[in-house]
């Protein structure tokens, strides 16, 4: 990644019990998940041209949360399927790089959306 700001627009993340599931002790990505990883890894490689070159350093990430309607949700539960496809696709090589992480909820937009700024400290 050559600069040290990035911005890209996320859908809307499945809920978190539609995104992993359970069998015994074995956690695996449920359909929605997979559909949703899906989805971002193709904005994410269209947005780079192509597979990024992953970031090395620590990084900031803002998420502004454009929810698709108005019902409660908790925004702790909209960070990990967005930052686990931001590290699939390869724009940091593991999500512990993460320093700063904040998210804000904003308005309600049709089909929801995260916009999402990713920033490298140091």
């Amino acid at each position: 990644m050559e600069s040290s700001s990035w911005k890209i627009t996320l859908p809307w993340p499945p809920s978190v019990n539609n995104y992993w599931g359970t069998n015994g002790s074995y956690k695996y990505l449920k359909q929605p998940g997979k559909a949703y990883r899906g989805v971002c890894l193709l904005t994410i490689y269209k947005a780079f041209g192509g597979k990024p070159k992953s970031i090395a350093k620590p990084v900031r990430v803002k998420i502004i949360a454009c929810p698709p309607d108005r019902r409660k949700r908790d925004l702790d539960n909209l960070f990990k399927a967005p930052l686990d496809a931001l590290e699939c696709a390869g724009v940091y090589f593991s999500d512990n790089q993460i320093a700063d992480l904040h998210i804000v909820r904003s308005d309600v937009v049709q089909d929801g959306r995260l916009e999402i700024e990713i920033e490298t400290l140091g």
